[in-house]
């Protein structure tokens, strides 16, 4: 399968549907996991590392292309782009967790390409 986030902006949202249900499993290989919603990523096809979410509740992924600052800082500090931080959609909402996100949207006052 050709490499398709080789044309995608820095930041990506993409409808969770029929055509796209597999996109994360097949064309990316999982390298570390922040919880079940939000993992590191990184594109079979040419190697691009990506911190994505996937948003069950409005059924939508969100791509965002790492630099390679971004990726040191998550694989040996397990330091995160703070993005995701207040995406209620992403963290869970047990008695006992220790985060609490507001409701908000990524990329609210960012441009951002839609697929």
């Amino acid at each position: 399968m050709p490499c398709q986030c080789s044309e995608w902006s820095d930041r990506v949202r993409i409808n969770l549907g029929y055509e796209t249900t597999d996109l994360l499993r097949e064309g990316y290989e999982i390298l570390r996991a922040r919880n079940p919603w939000l993992d590191l990523a990184e594109c079979r096809s040419c190697g691009q590392h990506w911190y994505v979410a996937v948003d069950t509740v409005d059924d939508d992924y969100y791509f965002r292309r790492l630099s390679a600052p971004e990726l040191t800082a998550i694989l040996e500090d397990d330091e995160w782009p703070a993005d995701f931080d207040d995406f209620v959609n992403v963290w869970p909402m047990g008695k006992n967790d220790g985060f609490r996100a507001r409701l908000s949207w990524p990329w609210k006052d960012e441009e951002f390409e839609i697929r």
